[in-house]
């Protein structure tokens, strides 16, 4: 048995010898059924995650709402509060449709099967029997690799792709498009009521009904690779837990130093400066709060640049033990502390820091390969801390190709995204 792809189109050939021609075209056939079942079982496993997921959030929404029941129907706070969780409710239920209809409309993506049948002559006078174990052995060997090579070049293209990766539940979904001011950047504070502000609300309020039991007091938002969107998610989810009543402090514990650059803080005192004075003693967080300009005051909000002090603008600190000490003086002066790290496959710094906080939140940009989303949850893990779940990344880039399911990954981008 030997199979065969083509090097032009999606198509791939399965052949097989025996001695009985009727025999050779029941082996393909048995081949290509397996190869079929397979792709079904994993759509199927797919979509029950998703929905098992979407009900999980669903239930939640719903307590919410008989909690909202029994308070003051007349106060405009809780019909607004109401009417928003309405709206998700039934977001979420015309998603779990959504993705049932596609699953029935797309099909584990093979377009069109060909059977076998037995040839009227011969392929060989004398079939060798170890020819056949030989194209076994390279049938399984062929499978094998193209699984290994499929893992290095498959994107993640939606939130569902990222869910049958990542073991943590769905925060949020953001549209990761390129910004460039600060008000483009916070929308929960420039623009309240627009779609961008309602996605990162959404996820601040996630993250608070996961922690209900034991919520994350310091919280690490990092990534597996480079993207604003990292940055944009922490500085939103900082903001949004500071319009709540909470005081709330912000670190930029990126090398990069994005945020603090996208903020106007650039070059002030930060987190490398405060590292370097918990070695000789007691941390003035105060000396190192940077005066925001480009953004509008939020009370309980106070931001900490990435320094001034060696080390990578900050981020080659953090993998310190000092960085620990920080973390604990600057909980004695806030009731949240979001921490941008540093890309988790980018510094190993960022690894280490993750092993200092309470909590990990991971932003999936569309686009990442599966082989790195797996080897930054395998950090994740590795670090023995809590993590809290994802926020994937949305952007209107098309995706990279999908060797196995190009008919699907094609028909995707035609419908509207989950």
């Amino acid at each position: 048995v030997e199979a065969e792809s083509s090097t032009s189109i999606l198509e791939v050939t399965v052949r097989a010898r025996h001695e009985d021609a009727t025999e050779a075209a029941n082996v393909v056939n048995a081949v290509i059924q397996a190869y079929q079942n397979v792709a079904t079982a994993e759509l199927e496993a797919e979509v029950e995650a998703s929905i098992a997921q979407l009900a999980e959030l669903e239930a939640e929404l719903r307590q919410r709402l008989i909690a909202l029941s029994e308070e003051d129907d007349s106060d405009p706070g809780v019909q607004s509060e109401r009417e928003s969780l309405s709206a998700e409710l039934a977001e979420l239920q015309t998603r779990a449709g959504q993705i049932r209809a596609d699953a029935a409309v797309y099909g584990a993506g093979i377009d069109r099967v060909d059977p076998a049948v037995a040839p009227d002559t011969p392929a060989s006078e004398t079939p060798r029997r170890m020819a056949a174990v030989f194209g076994l052995l390279g049938f399984i060997a062929a499978l094998i690799g193209a699984f290994w090579r499929s893992e290095r070049v498959q994107v993640i293209d939606s939130s569902d792709d990222a869910a049958g990766v990542v073991d943590a539940p769905l925060l949020g979904v953001v549209s990761s498009n390129e910004v460039r001011t600060s008000a483009a950047a916070t929308p929960v504070v420039a623009a309240p009521d627009s779609s961008a502000a309602r996605e990162h609300q959404f996820i601040a309020s996630k993250l608070a009904l996961l922690g209900r039991e034991s919520e994350p007091r310091v919280v690490l938002v990092t990534s597996p690779g480079e993207t604003a969107g990292k940055s944009v998610v922490a500085l939103n989810l900082a903001l949004s837990a500071a319009l709540d009543q909470r005081a709330v402090i912000l670190a930029d514990a990126d090398p990069a130093g994005w945020m603090t650059g996208l903020l106007g803080a650039g070059g002030k005192c930060g987190v490398s400066d405060l590292v370097e004075q918990s070695t000789d003693g007691d941390v003035v967080v105060g000396d190192c709060v940077a005066a925001v300009d480009e953004l509008a005051a939020v009370a309980g909000f106070r931001f900490i640049p990435a320094g001034t002090a060696a080390g990578e603008g900050g981020g080659g600190t953090t993998a310190t033990p000092q960085m620990a000490k920080l973390l604990a003086r600057l909980l004695q002066e806030a009731d949240l502390v979001v921490l941008d790290g540093a890309p988790l496959l980018r510094a190993p710094a960022a690894a280490r820091l993750a092993a200092d906080v309470d909590g990990v939140v991971l932003v999936v940009a569309r686009g990442t390969t599966v082989e790195d989303l797996r080897k930054a949850t395998g950090l994740i893990h590795l670090a023995k801390t809590p993590f809290v779940g994802y926020v994937f990344g949305r952007s209107r880039r098309p995706s990279r190709w999908r060797p196995w399911q190009q008919s699907r990954s094609v028909s995707a981008e035609k419908r509207p995204a989950p």
